[in-house]
């Protein structure tokens, strides 16, 4: 279970890496949207604080080196066939 409290008494303490990395994460395996939104205004804020990193494209950088997730489960009647052959 993800700790949202633990995560946001700590969100000041990462950085801006590990931030996009914790958003990626989160898209990436479905989890809790709150974690996204919760790393995105500290991002947000980090800009406004002057903090220049193109996080939106680190964020489309990490994204795009991740393998994509089947949710397709296998025809186990086919496969049974093909087992019995």
């Amino acid at each position: 279970m993800i700790d949202l409290l633990k995560i946001k008494s700590n969100i000041k303490n990462y950085s801006t890496e590990k931030l996009c990395e914790m958003i990626v994460t989160a898209r990436y395996f479905k989890l809790n949207n709150d974690i996204v939104v919760i790393c995105m205004e500290q991002l947000a804020d980090k800009r406004v604080n002057g903090d220049n990193f193109d996080y939106e494209s680190h964020i489309d950088l990490l994204s795009k080196d991740l393998p994509e997730i089947s949710n397709s489960l296998p025809d186990i009647r086919e496969m049974l066939i093909k087992a019995v052959k």
